[in-house]
């Protein structure tokens, strides 16, 4: 997967790009509304991300940590 296709989770600031598996997400997607909203506090909102590493990533990561290799990484956040 090449940088262009990671869409709008890749890097984007300089903290955040000297990590090698670091995704920023938009909270906004999942939740909409002022932050004051009494109903948006009460209700309850279900998350869901799966993310994958690139080889770029697993190769900076494998580096990194001085292992031979790193074939997969992905995640499953709830």
């Amino acid at each position: 997967m090449s940088e262009s296709d990671r869409g709008d989770t890749g890097p984007k600031n300089d903290s955040t790009s000297k990590n090698e598996f670091s995704r920023t997400i938009r909270v906004s997607k999942w939740f909409s509304g002022g932050s004051g909203s009494s109903s948006n506090r009460n209700s309850k909102k279900m998350m869901d991300l799966s993310i994958s590493a690139t080889t770029d990533e697993c190769n900076a990561l494998a580096s990194r940590f001085r292992l031979t290799n790193i074939a997969a990484l992905s995640a499953d956040l709830a």
